[in-house]
Parts: C-alpha cells; sequence; structure tokens
C-alpha cells in the first residue's frame, strides 16, 4: 500500500523534523513482519525514534494480546490524543477502541479518525450493502465509539457527520486544503518527452475506458493532434482485459501501452508532460496527482469534489467541462492544441503549486490546526 509504504514515512520524516510542528507525535504501526518494516523505514533513511512496532498475533487471543500491547504503549508514551488511521479488515481496531471506550471515565483520551475511504459516507447515502458492507461496518464503529474529532480528504463529510445521525455527537470535521509528495523525488527531468500517463487501478470508478474512447475519438476527429505522442496506462485490476480489447479493437496499439505497477515509478512521470485522472469520486488528495505536479506534469481531470485544490483550470492543466467522454476528450484537445510555449508554461506551473501551494509545512498547519481545536472542544 503507498498509503502506509509511501505517505507515512514522508509525514514522520517532514513532522520531527517541521519549524511549525505543535504536538508531539508518536506514530504506533501493526505488523506481522516488523523486521522488514524496520529494514523498509530504514531505506527510506527515516528516524524510527518516535516510532512503536505492535506485532500481529495469530492466535485464539490475539484481540486481547494485541490491545494489551498497544495500551502498554500508549501509557508509555504518555499519549492524550489517538488518531485512528487505520480501519479495514487486515487492520481493525475496534476491539481496543471500545476498551478505551469503556475507560474513558478514568482515561481522558481523545480519539480521532481519519477518514479518508471515499465510500464513505456514499455508502450511508445510497444504502450499500455490497460485499463489504461498508454502511454496517462504519455505522459500528461511529455509534460505538465517541470520535472527538474526523479528518477527512471529503468535503461533504461535515454535512453528513452533522445530519445523518450516524454518530451520537457530532465530532469536529476537518477536510484539509494541501498535500505534499517528495518533491526531490519527483521533479521535472531537463528533456521532458510527449507521453501521456494514466495511472490506478484499472476498475470502474476510475474509468479507464472513457480514457481510451477519448483518444480513439480524437484519433478519428483529429489524427494530427496525437502524432509524436506515447500514452501509458499504469495499473491492473478487473477491467485490464477490457481494455486489450478496446485497444486492439481501435487500432490503438501504435498509441497505448499498458504497464503493470512500476516499483520506480518517478523515474517515468518526471520525462512525461501529461498526467489524466478520470475516475467518478473526488479527486483530492490523490498522492499519484500530486507526484505528476512536482514532476512537472500538466493535469487533466474529471471536475469532481474538490479536484480544483490540484488542478488550477487552464493554469497548470484541465478540469472536464461535464463529466463525461465529450467533456475529457475537449480538454485532451485542449492540451493537444497548445502551443509549445504555452505547454511548457503550464508544466512549470504545476510543479510551482507543488512547490509553493502542496507543501509539508501547510500540511502541518491543516492537521496541527485540527489537532489544537479537538484539544480545546468537549470530551465526548
Amino acid at each position: 500500500m503507498r498509503g502506509p509504504h509511501v505517505f507515512f514515512p514522508l509525514f514522520n520524516k517532514e513532522y520531527i523534523n517541521a519549524d511549525n510542528a505543535s504536538h508531539q507525535l508518536h506514530f504506533f504501526v501493526k505488523t506481522d513482519n516488523i523486521e522488514k518494516l524496520k529494514k523498509q523505514y530504514v531505506a527510506g533513511e527515516l528516524d524510527m525514534t518516535n516510532i512503536s512496532f505492535i506485532k500481529e498475533r495469530h492466535h485464539r487471543f490475539k484481540n486481547w494480546h494485541e490491545t494489551f500491547d498497544f495500551i502498554v504503549l500508549l501509557i508509555r508514551h504518555r499519549i492524550q490524543l489517538l488518531h485512528v488511521v487505520g480501519y479495514s479488515s487486515t487492520f481493525d481496531p475496534i476491539h481496543t477502541l471500545k476498551l478505551l471506550e469503556f475507560l474513558k471515565p478514568i482515561w481522558k483520551l481523545r480519539k480521532t479518525f481519519a477518514l479518508t475511504y471515499n465510500g464513505v459516507p456514499t455508502a450511508f447515502k445510497l444504502g450499500y450493502t455490497g460485499h463489504y458492507k461498508d454502511d454496517v461496518k462504519y455505522e459500528q464503529l461511529f455509534k460505538t465509539i465517541h470520535f472527538e474529532g474526523i479528518y477527512t480528504w471529503f468535503a461533504d463529510v461535515e454535512e453528513w457527520a452533522n445530519t445523518s445521525g450516524v454518530f451520537r455527537t457530532p465530532p469536529i470535521v476537518c477536510a484539509p486544503t494541501s498535500r505534499f509528495c517528495d518533491v526531490k523525488k519527483f521533479f521535472p527531468s531537463a528533456q521532458k518527452e510527449k507521453i501521456m500517463v494514466w495511472a490506478g487501478a484499472f476498475v470502474v470508478y476510475k474509468r479507464p475506458l472513457m480514457f481510451l474512447e477519448s483518444l480513439s475519438n480524437i484519433r478519428m476527429q483529429s489524427p494530427h493532434l496525437l502524432v509524436d505522442w506515447k500514452v501509458i496506462c499504469i495499473g491492473t485490476g478487473a477491467q485490464e482485459g477490457e481494455m486489450r480489447q478496446y485497444i486492439d479493437a481501435h487500432g490503438l496499439k501504435d498509441l497505448v501501452e499498458i504497464r503493470g505497477a512500476q516499483q520506480n515509478y518517478y523515474e517515468l512521470i518526471n520525462t512525461t508532460m501529461l498526467h489524466v485522472s478520470t475516475q467518478s469520486v473526488d479527486h483530492f488528495p490523490n498522492l499519484v496527482i500530486n507526484e505528476a505536479m512536482a514532476s512537472g506534469c500538466a493535469v487533466i481531470a474529471t471536475n469532481i469534489g474538490r479536484a480544483h485544490l490540484f488542478v488550477q483550470h487552464e493554469f497548470n492543466g484541465f478540469l472536464t467541462p461535464t463529466d463525461d467522454e465529450p467533456g475529457l476528450r475537449e480538454s485532451l484537445i485542449a492540451f493537444l492544441s497548445l502551443s509549445n510555449e504555452q505547454r511548457e508554461n503550464m508544466l512549470k506551473n504545476s510543479r510551482y503549486l507543488a512547490e509553493t501551494v502542496h507543501t509539508p509545512a501547510r500540511f502541518i498547519e491543516n492537521i496541527d490546526t485540527f489537532w489544537k481545536e479537538v484539544f480545546k472542544g468537549p470530551l465526548l
């Protein structure tokens, strides 16, 4: 996962070295392979002085064992606020959280939750009870555990938290406006190539087939625009077979290449000119888009949610005028029709935003302000 293995170490490194950081942070990481994870962090030159590793157990009393280990660490490090960032089938902390909730009268530990999964609150709005049963799962969490704050990528969560009745008491909600990535690893190469990249899971809500359809239509209507261009789709997923069939059926094999997950993704993206994101859910704060901007790529994105926080229309890319294939095609044509000078300026503008707007300092200021509000607010 790119979160634990990419952004977490980067955030840790930036926070402990930040001049504007307001809190003393300690990270707790549960894993079934502590030594492997430590080696990864050492390789990334990560200071581990403020990291505690919790060993994942594999016996009938695992929940109690892991909870005991965790609570000992919380007490040892005098934790006053617990920011929960994992809630899934592989890391389900609800047993631990229930015990902490029970101890609240004698242990005034505040809790915040990072809601970064776009299936919530959509699952509640649609009454979704599919394979993962997100509405049932998260309703159990939020009605069982009192969170003083919710830190979320999605702007509509605040209204949902206040009106849905899912929370026993509506928490403080923060939707950050800045993100950051490793601008030392992702940077514009001296020689940019006419390459556009689509990167993500090959699944329905990411809409890779809509992207291929736009390319096919542009090639039929204005073939000169794609001369000398190369398109790379990076990822894996259920729609890969359909994508390959579409490419074959529409004569795109000379234009479009499908690649699996790239270990050294930055080596490719640093040389490219355009990143395209067609997903049907909020783009912000998509790490891949942030990295593309740092690499000096223009960005075309469907105009959904807070995509405008990354893409300033006609400054460092284009937001599609409509959320469909014609709208995507219009934006692609607009970019491909730019003069060399206009294109170069757009690429430079992306890097500028990555260096001046989506920075560690602004991200840290965002989350620190949220934590301060939680400390000032009532204990729920």
